[in-house]
């Protein structure tokens, strides 16, 4: 079931694709999906709003991170953008072509971080009521 891709060969034709913010909801959750992927030979691709920087997935997954860049307002932010993904060596830049421009949503953030307090609350209670039980989750 491999698949050559952009120059490697992977082990399955699927990979995780990009998920903005989402270490929001767990910490850490793209150090987490990028070690997966590269531990199962998938390709992992980090969102332009990642909650981890380029240079630490690049390290986690030795250079084989894909890039999504969903394009800011901003063309100087961009082209920072690109180039640290190119210093980190990073072999394959996805280029989001849903909307013309990065949409500021702070209502989305607030949520977000409404949402995290209250996962981190919910599952601190659960584990302190019965920690056996939702460790072997």
């Amino acid at each position: 079931m491999s698949v050559d891709l952009f120059g490697h060969t992977y082990d399955a034709p699927f990979g995780i694709s990009p998920i903005g913010l989402q270490g929001l909801m767990w910490p850490k959750t793209p150090e987490i999906l990028a070690a997966a992927a590269f531990k199962h030979n998938v390709p992992f691709c980090l969102s332009t709003v990642s909650t981890s920087s380029i240079e630490t997935i690049a390290e986690i997954t030795q250079g084989r991170a894909w890039f999504q860049l969903y394009h800011p307002a901003e063309d100087k932010v961009r082209d920072d953008i690109i180039n640290r993904a190119k210093a980190a060596e990073l072999p394959v830049l996805v280029i989001l072509a849903d909307v013309p421009t990065f949409g500021y949503r702070p209502e989305i953030f607030a949520t977000v971080w409404r949402c995290h307090r209250a996962c981190h609350c919910a599952t601190s209670c659960k584990f302190a009521v019965a920690p056996v039980g939702l460790s072997a989750r």
